[in-house]
């Protein structure tokens, strides 16, 4: 038997000619990529889910900030003028999460991307900061011991807290659609990493 004849009788000259297996290998990658991309879409529904909650906490919070008593207007205006700020930061959000969420799926980068994402860390510092000296200001007292025994004050005492936590859930839906963006990356780059492989088995 010469040297050709024994290659080709071999498992060594089977595998080489025989491609069935690069078939089933193939199938089984594409297979992983349309459950890899089912997963993006679940992660995408999270996205909308979390900034269609974002309504139901703004209404929270004003309930909780109309609680106080009217004769604290600047207290109030600050409160407001926060509320109108988180929208804006939340308007500036959707807009990069979606441009994210579109580079990721389609492998184009917007054009604006890099600025929105410079906007959106100065923005949310900026809201965190404001929320801290808001947050320090509901808490003090106006006029020492005076204003320690008036009404109002028993009134912000106990409201205090609960505007804390409707900020608190805001800026946390903030960090879970973070969190989803971030997997979403983390899927991409699968699919990216399935698609090499499936360029490689089809060369031969």
């Amino acid at each position: 038997m010469g040297i050709k004849d024994w290659f080709f009788k071999t498992k060594v000259g089977n595998r080489r000619y025989n491609t069935s297996w690069k078939k089933a290998q193939i199938e089984a990658l594409l297979k992983e990529k349309e459950k890899e991309k089912a997963n993006i879409e679940i992660l995408k529904n999270k996205i909308h889910h979390c900034k269609g909650k974002f309504e139901e906490l703004e209404i929270d919070l004003m309930y909780w900030v109309n609680k106080l008593k009217k004769e604290d207007i600047k207290t109030i205006k600050e409160y407001e003028n926060y509320i109108i700020k988180v929208n804006t930061f939340l308007a500036v959000f959707n807009k990069l999460i979606d441009f994210e969420v579109e580079s990721h799926v389609t492998g184009d980068q917007n054009p604006k991307l890099n600025q929105l994402r410079e906007k959106e860390v100065h923005m949310k510092a900026e809201l965190l900061t404001e929320w801290e000296r808001i947050d320090q200001r509901g808490s003090e007292s106006k006029e020492g011991a005076k204003w320690l025994e008036s009404f109002f004050d028993k009134r912000i005492k106990t409201t205090q807290p609960l505007i804390r936590k409707s900020v608190t859930n805001i800026l946390k839906k903030f960090e879970d659609i973070e969190g989803y963006e971030k997997k979403i990356k983390v899927k991409v780059q699968n699919i990216d990493k399935i698609n090499k492989k499936v360029k490689e088995l089809s060369r031969f």
